[in-house]
């Protein structure tokens, strides 16, 4: 890995030239020259390099926003329209690409094509076909296998055989629409670091982080084809079933590895005959009230789903839940999703979200720092529990910046809706706010800070944010009192009476605190010396040492960072701990040894925990309960 990353370090520097067909083609052939020895991730992330990164510089791009906004809607209905002409074939490997093109190019026009490579090295050619009429001719010629013991279901997820005869000098296309190779395997944390490690600042660090780590076009291609299966499978019986990808995988803030959350809908809110005297039959089951009803229908379909769809596995019923899921595994596709049936306000919580990451370039790169450097101090995870979510810490992301008047309030784009944004969700939710927003008046006030001192303020804003008596809202766009006791409290945008933190206990919440105020320490004391791992990578991935004093309102920490940390050999073997590491002599070179060892122990601070004081205390307390 060292030397792949150094060859690439050294094909950087070598050509400045990043738009130049000379250096495309040059790195397309190291790629595939590295491809060809180890068929690792290094490749797949130069590949992609080509066209999103500048080379050698260390630099990421700022987008501009001279750009035509793109309404969510009409994404969702291009990614829709994608999937109904796709489908996914799996191949023996990448080399089957020439000869799968000219096989679909006899049926219908083959516009793109993406590979890919999930568990158990299965390989997989996402293909694009340019009208739904390519992709009736192309199922008119796919078959089922004879003597298979399988139920012969009709499904866009299909695999190419072997020809039985081939014609000798028979010669594959070699200009193919191939658009993506190994698109699933995504840079290594060695790579991200060294990636950081060579950029020019810490805003510049946000900046390659988010380009790095957010979904790319295949793993979204591939979200709304996994969605397109269940909504195939359906079809006869519901015509007008939509399965809508929402969540993370949709409104700009998901990284690659997240979960697909889908929630399924029978038919259109609005049907285009209203005013029609023939009104179909339906069945309604005696004795169930709308939630039950609910439950029956999608144990139906987790059956459906277990015994008919190729790729579905671990299906499990959570019923019991606020909102019933069914949780499962799209092996074929690589993701782990999530399908619901009455959680329409995720979508619109989707759609707003989208939007203000399209308002301001900033918004996205900031969201992935701050939840990376959350779940690097445990502060999130991926299991629910009494710690903030990392919905909840977007809102507060959000709600920041409407502090610093980067975003507009939740009001004001209600207030500027008219009646082509009307949107009601499942229990009468009112969705209404602006869509477009193109037709955004501009702002008095205007915000030019950089993504660096707008990280530092985060962390210094909620240091001193009164948890205790102040809720978040971003309908407001200010803090206000809060309206029911909780250690948190967080308005739900949409739902204002529903707080998103109300699970968050005392430890949980002035860990929270804690963490907050130790970020901002260490933001302030960042090194400039470019030998040692700086930026924030530093703020991730090493300890606490060091740090400067900073200054807030609060003269005195709320506790001596000496008893936030333990040797993790403490805990395990019982020895003794000499203190924190000096952070200052970990390079990134071993960077990745470190990265395991980085996440502290906190110790819970409040009335009911009390910091354990040494061995002997913990020896008299079990002695007691021996006693």
């Amino acid at each position: 890995m060292l030397n792949m990353a150094l060859l690439a370090r050294a094909s950087g520097n070598a050509f400045q030239y990043s738009n130049s067909w000379f250096y495309k083609f040059s790195l397309n052939c190291i790629c595939l020259k590295i491809y060809h020895n180890s068929p690792g991730i290094l490749a797949s992330y130069l590949q992609s390099s080509v066209n999103t990164r500048l080379c050698g510089t260390g630099t990421a791009q700022i987008p501009t926003n001279k750009q035509k906004y793109v309404t969510y809607d009409d994404i969702m209905f291009e990614r829709r329209d994608q999937a109904r002409r796709s489908i996914l074939v799996q191949v023996h490997s990448q080399q089957s690409s020439s000869e799968l093109y000219d096989y679909c190019s006899q049926y219908g026009k083959v516009k793109e094509m993406h590979h890919y490579t999930v568990k158990d090295n299965l390989q997989f050619l996402l293909i694009e076909f340019s009208s739904l009429a390519d992709i009736e001719s192309i199922n008119s010629v796919t078959m089922h296998a004879k003597g298979n013991q399988g139920l012969p279901i009709t499904s866009p997820i299909v695999w190419f055989r072997a020809a039985t005869k081939l014609k000798k000098g028979n010669s594959f296309s070699r200009d193919i629409p191939l658009q993506a190779t190994n698109a699933k395997l995504f840079p290594s944390k060695e790579m991200i670091a060294n990636e950081l490690y060579n950029a020019t600042s810490v805003s510049d660090q946000m900046m390659i982080l988010h380009d790095l780590t957010k979904l790319n076009d295949t793993d979204t291609r591939l979200r709304f084809l996994t969605a397109r299966q269940i909504e195939t499978c359906l079809l006869g019986m519901f015509p007008d079933i939509s399965v809508l990808p929402f969540g993370s995988s949709v409104n700009g803030i998901g990284k690659h590895g997240c979960d697909l959350d889908l929630v399924l809908r029978l038919q259109d809110d609005i049907k285009k005959s209203v005013h029609s005297r023939l009104i179909y039959h339906t069945k309604v089951v005696a004795d169930l009230n709308e939630r039950n009803q609910t439950q029956k229908v999608m144990e139906i379909i987790s059956d459906i789903m277990t015994q008919f769809l190729p790729g579905i596995a671990s299906v499990r019923r959570i019923f019991k839940a606020r909102v019933p899921i069914i949780k499962y595994n799209q092996t074929l596709t690589g993701l782990e999703c999530d399908l619901s049936m009455t959680n329409t306000v995720g979508i619109y919580m989707s759609e707003l979200l989208y939007l203000y990451g399209e308002l301001d370039w900033r918004v996205r790169p900031l969201i992935f720092t701050v939840k990376l450097w959350a779940s690097s101090v445990q502060l999130t995870n991926s299991t629910p529990g009494s710690w903030i979510t990392n919905f909840a810490l977007t809102l507060l992301i959000l709600f920041y910046l409407q502090h610093r008047q980067v975003l507009p309030t939740v009001k004001q784009l209600v207030e500027l809706a008219d009646k082509n944004d009307v949107r009601i969700a499942d229990g009468h939710v009112d969705c209404t706010f602006l869509r477009d927003i193109s037709k955004l008046p501009a702002s008095s006030t205007k915000n030019d800070e950089t993504l660096e001192e707008l990280l530092k303020n985060f962390f210094i804003y909620y240091s001193d944010f009164d948890f205790a008596t102040k809720s978040v809202s971003l309908s407001d766009g200010i803090p206000i009192f809060k309206t029911e006791e909780s250690n948190i409290y967080i308005h739900n945008p949409l739902e204002h009476g529903l707080n998103v933190t109300k699970n968050m206990n005392v430890p949980e919440t002035e860990r929270l605190k804690i963490e907050m105020r130790n970020a901002a320490w260490l933001l302030e004391s960042i090194s400039a010396d470019r030998k040692k791992a700086w930026g924030i990578l530093s703020l991730m991935y090493q300890r606490l040492s060091n740090l400067a004093s900073l200054n807030l309102e609060h003269k005195t920490r709320m506790v001596e960072v000496s008893t936030l940390f333990r040797n993790p050999q403490t805990a395990e073997g019982g020895r003794t701990w000499n203190g924190p590491r000096d952070s200052s002599n970990v390079t990134v070179a071993n960077y990745s040894n470190d990265t395991e060892k980085t996440t502290s122990t906190i110790i819970k601070s409040n009335e009911r925990h009390e910091v354990d004081k040494g061995n002997s205390r913990s020896g008299h307390r079990q002695e007691r309960r021996r006693r």
